[in-house]
C-alpha cells in the first residue's frame, strides 16, 4: 500500500490538490491511501471543498486534530468566542453556512451552527485519534505520554493534540515505529538545526525527521504550501 500523508491543510483546497497531484496520489487507485493528520479546516477559503473531497473518498483515513475539536465546541455552543475568530473557526462555520444554510449565516450564527452541526458530526464520526500501520503511527501532534497510549480515552488524546511534537519526541515515542504528525510548523525544527528563522525569508517548511518522528506541518496559512509524505507500508 502506498500511503500519502498530509496535515494542517486548514481549508486550502487548491494547495492540497496541487500537492497531492504532484506527489502522484490517485484517489481511484485501490493501492493508494490518503491519511489526513487533522486540522482540515479554519483559516483557508475553501473549507467546504476540503470537506467534500475528504468526506466522499473511500481510500482515506481522517485523524482528528485540535481544530476539529475547536469546531465541534463552537458548533455545540452555538456562539462565537474570541479564540474562534482568531483561529478561523468562526469563518469556517460561516463558509459551511453559506453552502448548507439558507439565509445570512453571519447574522444568524447560532442557526448556522445548528444547521452545520449534524453535517460536521457525520464527518467527525469518521475520524480517529490515531492510525497505525506496520511501521508508522499517524497522529495529529503526538501520542499521549503513557505506555498504554493505544487505549487512552478521548480526553487524553485531546490533550495530546495540543502538545509540541518536537519537544515530546525528545522524551518518548513508539518502539520500532515512526510517528507522523503535523500541528507544529516544521520551520521550528529547521530553525533549531540550521539556525534559520521560523517565519523569515530564510525559513524552511519542508518535511523534517526528528527523534523517530516525522513533521509535516508546512504552516499552509502562511506559506500556501502543503507537504505530502509518501511511504509504502503494510496496513
Amino acid at each position: 500500500m502506498v500511503i500519502f500523508a498530509v496535515s494542517d491543510v486548514h481549508g486550502f483546497y487548491n494547495e492540497m490538490i496541487e500537492a497531492l497531484d504532484k506527489a502522484g496520489f490517485d484517489r481511484n487507485n485501490p493501492n493508494h491511501l490518503l491519511v489526513s493528520c487533522g486540522d482540515n479546516f479554519d483559516r483557508g477559503p475553501d473549507a467546504v471543498k476540503v470537506y467534500e473531497y475528504l468526506n466522499n473518498m473511500d481510500n482515506c483515513v481522517l485523524v482528528r486534530g485540535n481544530h476539529e475539536l475547536l469546531m465541534r465546541d463552537c458548533l455545540m455552543r452555538g456562539s462565537s468566542k474570541l479564540h474562534d475568530i482568531t483561529n478561523g473557526t468562526t469563518d469556517t462555520i460561516v463558509q459551511f453556512g453559506n453552502k448548507f444554510f439558507k439565509g445570512d449565516p453571519e447574522r444568524y450564527f447560532s442557526k448556522a451552527c445548528e444547521a452545520v452541526l449534524p453535517i460536521f458530526n457525520k464527518f467527525d464520526s469518521k475520524m480517529v485519534n490515531y492510525f497505525e500501520t506496520a511501521h508508522y503511527v499517524f497522529v495529529h501532534s503526538y501520542i499521549p505520554d503513557t505506555e498504554d497510549w493505544r487505549i487512552c480515552n478521548d480526553a487524553q488524546w485531546e490533550q495530546a493534540m495540543w502538545s509540541q511534537p518536537f519537544i515530546c519526541s525528545m522524551y518518548y515515542g513508539v518502539k520500532d515505529k515512526t510517528i507522523v504528525s503535523g500541528h507544529w510548523h516544521t520551520s521550528y525544527y529547521w530553525a533549531k538545526v540550521n539556525g534559520t528563522s521560523e517565519f523569515g525569508e530564510d525559513a524552511c517548511f519542508d518535511i523534517c525527521r526528528h527523534n523517530g518522528a516525522i513533521g509535516l506541518d508546512a504552516c499552509t496559512a502562511f506559506t500556501k504550501k502543503v507537504n505530502v509524505l509518501v511511504v509504502e507500508d503494510e496496513l
